[in-house]
């Protein structure tokens, strides 16, 4: 049978650092001289190393086949060695052309390479990113981190009355403040203070007005949602064996999506019901130890060396 395929010819555009196919196991997974392998008998087989175009590769199937289906058998990161081989040929004696091409013939001898490490460092890695366009487009990581979470709780309070109280030898816990006492049913909800106020004092009974401790729920009040998406888009090269260079560009707060505070929580505060501030992302480039204008958008251009 003809093992050449039609443009075969065609398939070298780069120089091949192999040409044949390594006799034996592969180093890096060499089984003991004690070990017992097996091994299937070639006898009855057409089996041996072919070439598709330049690329060597081993084939076995039955002898004296016409007309048999093919399986393409493709290696582990230590090439076409012996167990592959041994592969191809338990296919051929199930009635199957088995072929194996050795898919690492550009890049050095897999079978060769004792170090395991090594081997995935300058051979299994380079894999389709040495020349060419994948040089540029493969080999990047981009990853992102998404941050979701509804508006946090909060209870109105009315400093006022704790005003009126103070003379009175009156200290409450958490800075003696005291609900505010609705005079309505208000909305729970103050996701959208910024340009207007989500509460208005006249929904409360005046403050200092001492009608009570206060009836409004604790808790029972919703700030602003919260929302942020960081960005990185990172691409690794190898510069030796051991040494390794990754740079990109990571984006803190990607849409520039600004994120607000809890409204202003006391009755007696003209600013009552209104976010004045804006809060920071816990990933910010910053950290989390800054002020309310930790929010905008960052760009971050780095580079690391690994070795």
């Amino acid at each position: 049978m003809d093992t050449r395929h039609e443009g075969a010819d065609k398939v070298g555009r780069r120089a091949f650092v192999m040409t044949s196919l390594t006799t034996g196991f592969a180093l890096a997974v060499a089984p003991d001289a004690s070990a017992q392998t097996i091994t299937t008998d070639a006898a009855d087989l057409e089996a041996g190393e072919v070439k598709i175009g330049q690329m060597p590769a081993y084939r076995a199937m039955p002898k004296d086949a016409k007309k048999v289906p093919l399986v393409l058998v493709v290696e582990e990161i230590f090439g076409v060695h012996e167990h592959i081989k041994d592969v191809c040929r338990r296919w051929a004696r199930l009635g199957y052309y088995a072929i194996a091409p050795e898919l690492f013939a550009r890049q050095g001898d897999a079978a060769a390479e004792k170090d395991i490490a090594k081997l995935m460092s300058d051979i299994v890695r380079n894999l389709g990113f040495r020349r060419g366009p994948n040089r540029i487009f493969g080999g990047w990581t981009l990853s992102s981190n998404w941050i979701f979470r509804t508006g946090l709780p909060f209870t109105a309070v009315d400093t006022g009355d704790y005003g009126a109280l103070e003379g009175l030898n009156y200290e409450g816990a958490g800075g003696g403040a005291i609900f505010a006492s609705p005079v309505g049913k208000i909305s729970a909800s103050c996701n959208n203070a910024v340009a207007t106020p989500c509460l208005s004092a006249s929904q409360f009974a005046p403050a200092g007005a001492l009608t009570g401790f206060g009836t409004i729920g604790r808790n029972t009040l919703r700030g602003p949602r919260f929302f942020d998406v960081d960005m990185a888009l990172m691409k690794e090269i190898a510069l030796a064996e051991h040494v390794r260079f990754a740079f990109g560009a990571q984006f803190y707060n990607l849409f520039n999506h600004p994120n607000f505070d809890q409204p202003v929580d006391d009755i007696n505060n003209p600013q009552f019901g209104s976010s004045i501030a804006t809060v920071g992302p816990p990933t910010s480039l910053l950290g989390s130890f800054v002020g309310a204008g930790s929010s905008p958008r960052f760009i971050e251009l780095k580079g690391v060396i690994r070795f």
